[in-house]
């Protein structure tokens, strides 16, 4: 697999064309239906997410998904396709793994350049896929999840949160006496502070602890890069949404306080976008399933 070649392409109406999903080799093919079906629903779900995120800017237009050679049409109860001219079918922007072994696998965005520079690639693991249930009970919204894990992909935005124990992104700061969450958003959030165990009376300044919001939360608005599960939330956070002093998140310190969408809003593929209102288009992606192909070698 190769990074750092992706062909993705933004269209005049802001359509994403030639994103490639691609499924390793090391994955099984027992549950290929259910890749396709929670891939094709998710990036369908996540398109309309992104277009109402973006203000309109930006949609998923046009998605291949790349199985393994060895794969069977019968397993995946689809006509497996040659991939079109010109894809670039041996790149993946959005990788299916293997399980890192880890209970509760969570996608990841590898990214190794700074601030507003694009990632190499997003990572599903299969059972982010394979256990729907758990993967729905778990981030609610795993289309809005998609769309945090692209937003750090394709524009160089990091994570609107701290981590359990992290020196350097603690997951909560000191305001006057008072322990809070590290994350951005519009509003503060309610909830409690529960031990990794789930149980409640966690102390942040002493122990591994981590914040579960409480309750509906309706006034909580921003950001996707924190609190992508909460209903309320629809985009990040602007410059002057932000209440209270700057939370040490992973994203202030690596862009310097700058706020992810202004980031997002500068990024290179909306430079050339007209700014007018889009006509009406449809934001439901066309899909491509195909299946890698088998090398062929020439005998000279």
């Amino acid at each position: 697999v190769t990074w750092g070649l992706s062909a993705i392409r933004i269209l005049p109406d802001g359509g994403y064309s030639d994103i490639v999903v691609r499924i390793q080799d090391s994955v099984s093919q027992d549950y290929c239906t259910d890749y396709i079906r929670h891939l094709t629903e998710t990036l369908t779900e996540a398109s309309g997410f992104l277009n109402e995120a973006l203000g309109g800017l930006a949609f998923f237009k046009e998605v291949t998904i790349v199985v393994p050679s060895h794969w069977r049409e019968a397993r995946c109860r689809v006509q497996l396709a040659e991939p079109n001219p010109g894809v670039a079918y041996q790149h993946s922007d959005i990788l299916v793994t293997q399980d890192s072994g880890t209970p509760g696998s969570l996608p990841y965005t590898q990214h190794s350049r700074g601030c507003g520079e694009r990632g190499e690639y997003l990572a599903l693991p299969q059972t982010f896929l394979t256990n729907w249930n758990h993967t729905v009970s778990l981030h609610t919204s795993p289309a809005k999840l998609l769309v945090k894990g692209w937003a750090k992909f394709r524009y160089g935005v990091f994570d609107e949160h701290g981590f359990a124990d992290d020196p350097i992104y603690p997951n909560f700061y000191k305001v006057e006496d008072k322990f809070l969450p590290t994350g951005t958003t519009n509003a503060p959030v309610r909830g409690v502070w529960l031990h990794t165990n789930g149980t409640e009376g966690c102390n942040p300044a002493s122990g591994s602890c981590y914040f579960d919001p409480e309750g509906a939360n309706d006034e909580v608005t921003c950001s996707l890069g924190y609190l992508s599960n909460l209903p309320s939330v629809k985009s990040w956070c602007q410059a002057g949404d932000l209440h209270g002093p700057l939370p040490p998140t992973k994203h202030n310190i690596l862009c310097a306080g700058r706020p992810a969408l202004d980031i997002i809003r500068s990024n290179q593929d909306f430079a050339s976008l007209s700014a007018t209102p889009r006509l009406q288009r449809s934001l439901v992606p066309t899909f491509h399933i195909v299946r890698n192909p088998t090398p062929k070698y020439v005998l000279l």
